[in-house]
């Protein structure tokens, strides 16, 4: 088996839990905001926006990424 050499982000849970997260496809294409995962210990929904001036992914519960989306309509 191949190994997984993707760059890999700290993501830093509210639950004080820490995951990591690679890169989605449609990140990898520039749509920087199009990442989404769940914490595995408490499973909290989360957007994952990739930060790639300070090289980090931005973690944003899915409920209040959504009311900001909305709010940019």
């Amino acid at each position: 088996m191949k190994k997984d050499t993707r760059k890999r982000y700290k993501c830093d849970c509210s639950c004080e839990n820490v995951f990591y997260a690679t890169k989605s496809l449609a990140q990898c294409m520039g749509k920087l905001d199009a990442g989404h995962g769940s914490c595995p210990k408490c499973k909290t929904f989360y957007n994952l926006t990739l930060d790639e001036e300070n090289d980090r992914m931005i973690l944003t519960r899915w409920e209040k990424y959504i009311e900001k989306i909305k709010s940019e309509e």
